[in-house]
């Protein structure tokens, strides 16, 4: 297997402010290069009682990459995450987050109305090629270390398309982002 692409730390992403000025992150992919695309991927740092930016129009999920550090609000009441540890919201809507522990991360994937994202977490130990074109990104998490091409990279990190890594037992953010009206393992809310 002809190993490639890259791991790249989340540190080394350009760091941009949130659009209302509050917080900070680092875009991981996007549909387009344009102010508004149809679906984007980042990396947020949150801190405590943090508004965040409202995108009408576009659903949200947001997962903490450390468990239990993050809570999402709206107006006051805490957002019930899914299995995943995922909550998902309708960006149009005014959220706030209640951090434990100083500032934390987490993936924020937004999308248009009419398309549908849907996250898993995989624990691989072994070989793990980021080779499904349905994946739009694949986030390095839990304090794993993957290895690519004999280079160590602790997470979180972001694993390119077409990566082939090594890990001893490392957990992996897989994203993917479908039309919600042409696959219908997606409009389940989960991978089949």
């Amino acid at each position: 297997m002809e190993r490639g692409a890259a791991i790249r730390p989340v540190r080394e992403l350009p760091a941009t402010r949130w659009r209302n000025g509050l917080g900070m992150t680092r875009q991981v992919a996007s549909s387009s290069g344009s102010e508004q695309p149809d679906w984007r991927i980042s990396i947020a740092t949150v801190t405590d009682g943090t508004a965040f930016s409202t995108f009408s129009g576009y659903g949200r999920a947001f997962t903490p990459l450390a468990a239990g550090r993050i809570s999402l609000l709206q107006g006051g009441v805490e957002l019930s995450p899914d299995a995943d540890g995922a909550v998902r919201f309708d960006g149009g809507v005014a959220i706030s987050a209640r951090v434990r522990g100083g500032a934390s991360l987490a993936v924020n994937v937004m999308a248009r109305t009419g398309l549908h994202e849907c996250s898993r977490w995989r624990t691989v130990t072994g070989d793990f090629v980021n080779d499904d074109p349905s994946i739009r990104a694949v986030i390095l998490a839990g304090g794993a270390v993957a290895t690519l091409d004999g280079v160590k990279v602790s997470a979180p990190a972001v694993i390119e398309p077409g990566s082939f890594v090594q890990c001893t037992r490392a957990r992996f953010l897989e994203i993917h982002i479908c039309s919600t009206t042409t696959d219908s393992s997606y409009r389940q809310g989960h991978l089949s």
